[in-house]
């Protein structure tokens, strides 16, 4: 009697294991970690947006309202007198100026190699006061 009762007590379960429908698991999904750290800003708290219009300094600033008479009336009349020997000399001064500049810039190569300088400077020192001269 008791190999029938073991024998129906298996087959018992056996027969419920097999007439149990399976429910799926739902998958486990682990949070994956960030591959790049959050930025810096990302803690902050949002910005509310206000859509009202903003002011410019330009709408604060309250300059005295003049007039271009009265701005000229403030500079000394001396200074609207022309003067054409003086406007010139200025012209030749800056004409002798940019050709000195022109003439020492067309140098510098052959003064920055120059064989009285080599004594005092290795290649590298006159590479880079070669470009200083150009920069300057």
């Amino acid at each position: 009697m008791s190999s029938t009762a073991t024998m129906t007590s298996t087959s018992t379960c056996a027969a419920d294991t097999r007439n149990r429908t399976r429910t799926p698991r739902p998958p486990v999904e682990a949070p994956l970690p960030p591959l790049v750290p959050p930025p810096w800003y990302a803690s902050l708290p949002p910005i509310p947006f206000n859509r009202k219009k903003r002011r410019n300094s330009a709408d604060e600033f309250d300059c005295n309202r003049r007039s271009l008479k009265e701005i000229r009336d403030q500079i000394p009349l001396h200074l609207f007198e022309r003067n054409t020997p003086k406007a010139l000399a200025y012209a030749a001064r800056d004409l002798a100026l940019a050709a000195a500049l022109f003439a020492l810039a067309r140098r510098i190569d052959w003064l920055c190699a120059h064989p009285a300088l080599q004594p005092f400077m290795n290649p590298m020192s006159s590479a880079v006061l070669r470009g200083a001269c150009w920069l300057a």
